[in-house]
């Protein structure tokens, strides 16, 4: 196990809550407890690989998600931790594609990401699949973003909660 780099002040276990009910407390890996700077660091050191923090997002993902509802649209873990594969060969061959190179990133259901869909919570656009990346998502990935879906929203971002009658609460 890697020991935790010396900025980091998080907790091993965080408790998941809502306003109706307390979760049980999820171990995390202390992976998904390293802010971005770490994160970055540590995988542009080559101390943590970008499969080793994808997977660690998913499981925790997959720990999380019924509870909260707040991934909506993810990829599948197969073609995910591919291109947490084909990440690492490339820090191996000495090319960095930024600050966020092997980041897993959920985006709000209201921007396009090729290849996801974008309902931006109504049923009025469900279906189609986005062909490009919006501005934000295209810089994401520029800086080495790794998208595995996204993540719930109010519908077409109007409101506070996020609720909709395509996904839910």
């Amino acid at each position: 196990m890697l020991e935790p780099p010396p900025t980091t002040s998080s907790p091993l276990m965080t408790p998941l809550s809502d306003s109706n009910r307390a979760a049980p407390a999820l171990a995390l890996t202390e992976i998904v407890t390293w802010d971005a700077t770490t994160l970055s660091r540590q995988l542009h050191d080559r101390a943590v690989s970008c499969r080793e923090v994808m997977s660690a997002y998913l499981d925790h993902i997959d720990a999380a998600n019924p509870l909260v509802n707040a991934i909506v649209s993810r990829r599948e873990r197969a073609a995910l931790l591919a291109e947490a594969d084909a990440a690492d060969r490339e820090l191996s061959a000495g090319r960095s594609r930024g600050w966020m190179h092997g980041f897993p990133q959920a985006i709000k259901d209201l921007s396009d990401a090729r290849g996801l869909p974008t309902t931006q919570g109504s049923p009025l656009l469900v279906g189609p699949i986005a062909v490009e990346d919006s501005l934000m998502a295209a810089r994401m990935r520029a800086a080495g973003a790794l998208f595995i879906g996204k993540t719930n929203t109010p519908e077409f971002g109007l409101g506070s909660q996020s609720s909709n009658p395509v996904f839910g609460a």
